[in-house]
Parts: structure tokens; sequence; C-alpha cells
């Protein structure tokens, strides 16, 4: 699991309450190409940070601040798919939770990307601010900032499993207004070698948290060592690989 600080982002939702440690930064604000999952130990929800402590479940309470009846729907069935298998043993979401007593608060405004928070960094996002920003409420984005709002970090990050053109990177993206320094955060920085989901210990390039990576950006060490060209559109569905992570993230 990762240990260490996240990268600092763009847009932050809320400045921190006194004596807060965690940073309170977005994990990703997408580019339109568009987005799978790595984690911090700290970063996992407890039990008792829930609305139920009194049981090992844990439910998170999830607040629309805006949205009509049919956006908020879709972004219901896109959460709840993240809940397959034994996985709602452990976690639960309550979306009829007031905005005091909700743990995610989510906006659907335009021009700013689609974030989140990552994991318990809700914890620290005042209840009068957003931690999930849908621009583009539809899937995989829903899938993909959930999986944040889970505790679940960027896969192209993976430690050691992509060697990057930095330049092109770079390049390419100042055309979608992202400058040296945001690329080099959100894309090219690698995370620990600790980092890697106990459910889950290898690169996965098909997960719903992998952002899209474009022809001549870098190439990828398969399963069997060998170096190949990444090209990815992002993830289109929650992986089952995924789901381990979640698992193992979570002793499922």
């Amino acid at each position: 699991m990762r240990q260490d600080e996240l990268p600092s982002d763009p847009i932050s939702p809320g400045s921190q309450p006194s004596g807060a440690t965690q940073p309170v930064t977005p994990a990703d604000v997408d580019f339109r190409p568009t987005p799978y999952g790595t984690a911090f130990r700290k970063n996992c929800w407890l039990s008792t940070d829930g609305l139920t402590p009194s049981s090992d479940k844990i439910t998170l309470g999830v607040f629309f601040m805006a949205g009509d009846q049919a956006t908020q729907q879709r972004v219901i069935d896109g959460a709840n798919r993240w809940l397959q298998g034994n996985i709602p043993k452990k976690i639960a979401f309550d979306f009829s939770a007031s905005q005091e007593k909700s743990h995610i608060r989510i906006t659907f405004d335009s021009g700013i990307g689609s974030f989140s928070l990552v994991g318990r960094e809700n914890l620290f996002a005042p209840k009068t601010k957003r931690t999930m920003n849908l621009e583009d409420p539809y899937s995989p984005t829903i899938e993909h900032e959930f999986g944040h709002a889970l505790g679940l970090e960027h896969e192209h990050m993976f430690p050691g499993a992509v060697r990057w053109n930095p330049e092109k990177v770079i390049a390419d993206m100042l055309d979608y207004k992202w400058s040296p320094k945001t690329t080099t955060e959100q894309i090219l920085q690698r995370l620990p070698a600790t980092t890697a989901c106990v459910g889950d210990p290898k690169f996965n390039k098909d997960s719903v948290m992998m952002y899209p990576v474009l022809e001549g950006w870098g190439e990828y060490k398969d399963d069997n060592g060998v170096w190949r060209e990444l090209i990815s559109a992002g993830g289109k569905n929650i992986h089952p690989r995924d789901l381990a992570c979640i698992r193992g993230l979570y002793n499922i």
C-alpha cells in the first residue's frame, strides 16, 4: 500500500480543519480523451468512519448537492457497480444521507473536469464543500471517481510499470491546457514500490482507474516482463482485478 503523501493537484474543494494531517486535494482532473487503482493504506475507510460504526460494515453517506433525478440515478447505478460479489458484506453506500452526515458530496459543474477526493481524505473536507465533481456524469467516469472515493489511485502511476516518453506526453497535454507541472504530477509521476494493491499486485492497463494513454506516450511491462507499447483508451468498465484490489484493501 502506498504510504507517502499524494501529489498536489490544481483544484482544492476545501481547506483542512485545524489539526488535519491529510491534504484535501482531488485525485485527478480528467482530460478529454478520459480515465485504475493502487492505494494508500492511510486512505482506506474504517468501519468507525461510516454511518454504521457499531457494525463491521463501512456505510458511506452520499449527498447530491445538485443534479436532476435521472442524473443522480446514473451516479447511484455506477457507484453500486463497485458492490459486486462479497464486497457488500463490508462496504455500502447510503444515498439518502443528509449533507451533514454525508462522506461524499457530489456536484456536476462544467468547465472544471471530473475529480474526487481519495478515501478518508473526504473526512477532512468541510460539510459545505463538495468532495466529488462529475462534469461527465456517465460511465466510466462515475465508476472511476467512486474508485477514488473508495481509496484507489491511478494505475498509470503503478510503480515501475510504465516507461514514459515525457516530452511527448507533456507536449500533447498542452493541447488540453495542462501545464508541464500538472502533467508530471497527474500522469508521469511514479508511485513507490510499496504501492501495489495487495488484492491485485500487478499492473492492469484495462482497469477503470487507468487514464487514456495516447500513441507514442510510452511502454509498459507485461506479466512476462516484456516491454510493449502502451496505448489505452482507459478502462471502460470496472475490471475484475479492480474488485480484487478492493477486496484486498478491505480484507474482504
